[in-house]
């Protein structure tokens, strides 16, 4: 009687100490969610978003005529093929990159000014002006830092600004999806096209619209989500302002920031985020701090093996 009324309580006390651990981990990301919702629709409200996009689209439609030279139609296939190398290395997904490549004149212009020279994100969202001489490019001068200090602050993947018609008329981090059509555009199947037309729609103040996460081909197909609100926010929008939700944020939150053992879970305990479709949205604590045997598990349990090694 005594053994099963000590072991009763003990489980007792573990049963609620994970709940307890739930509950918090809900309240956080909750918290965390609501606290980036406010922020975008505080942006969305102000005059610089709505300045931006009137003058990125103004500079996005005089690139219509813009001169395209070779040199700068070499840089965007040559920036293609390092791309689809790139994507694969780290998806394991082989691009088909003619029909990811540039059609229109402003999207092609704005890639080979842009996207095709920066080497690296850090220089990407460093770069105010390309002195081109544009009307794009002195609007990207004249915001850029305002957009970089959202997405570095909050940590943010990219921030997209899109016109009406669907263009995605700026990127904060300059990255393929930079002048393309979110409608008709080679990323036209991504979440992103499904929530730019639902906030489009919208004539709710204060609306935001949160996607699930997906691999996104800009993103070099890495797990993203959206947040998307209308500009302005109420009456007829005259366009959006995306934040890309990385993964990352996701992951530090349901992880303790790999800190386990001090949030009391011990050796193996873990919190995982698991959407509708009963995958993981966070990573497993195996897979962190074991990944060859996080491997072999489950290729033991079924999975063929290159799954596991694109993820690891």
């Amino acid at each position: 009687i005594a053994y099963q009324t000590g072991r009763n309580s003990l489980r007792l006390s573990a049963v609620n100490r994970l709940t307890e651990i739930l509950e918090s981990q809900k309240r956080t990301l909750t918290e965390e969610v609501t606290d980036l919702r406010s922020a975008l629709i505080t942006y969305t409200y102000g005059t610089m978003t709505k300045d931006a996009l009137r003058e990125f689209t103004a500079g996005f439609d005089q690139l219509a005529n813009a001169p395209i030279t070779p040199e700068m139609d070499k840089g965007i296939d040559d920036y293609y093929k390092f791309f689809a190398k790139e994507t694969e290395k780290y998806s394991g997904t082989r691009l088909d990159v003619d029909a990811l490549l540039p059609t229109s004149n402003a999207e092609r212009y704005l890639q080979a000014t842009y996207t095709a020279k920066l080497p690296s994100d850090d220089s990407a969202i460093a770069m105010d002006d390309e002195k081109d001489g544009s009307a794009w490019s002195a609007a990207n001068a004249k915001y850029q830092s305002f957009f970089r200090e959202i997405v570095t602050r909050f940590a943010f993947e990219d921030a997209l600004i899109l016109d009406a018609r669907g263009n995605v008329v700026y990127s904060a981090y300059k990255n393929t999806d930079l002048g393309t059509n979110i409608l008709t555009g080679p990323y036209n199947s991504s979440k992103l096209s499904d929530a730019y037309q639902e906030a489009m729609s919208s004539n709710k103040a204060d609306r935001v619209v949160f996607t699930d996460f997906e691999f996104y081909q800009p993103a070099e197909m890495a797990p993203t989500a959206w947040m998307v609100a209308p500009i302005p926010p109420t009456g007829k929008p005259a366009g959006v302002l995306a934040l890309q939700f990385p993964i990352t944020k996701v992951n530090k939150v349901m992880t303790f920031d790999r800190k386990w053992a001090q949030a009391g879970l011990g050796e193996t305990g873990e919190t995982i985020l698991g959407g509708s479709d009963y995958l993981m949205r966070s990573d497993s604590r195996l897979f962190v701090e074991d990944p060859d045997r996080y491997r072999q598990k489950v290729i033991d349990a079924g999975t063929p093996p290159d799954i596991p090694d694109i993820a690891i």
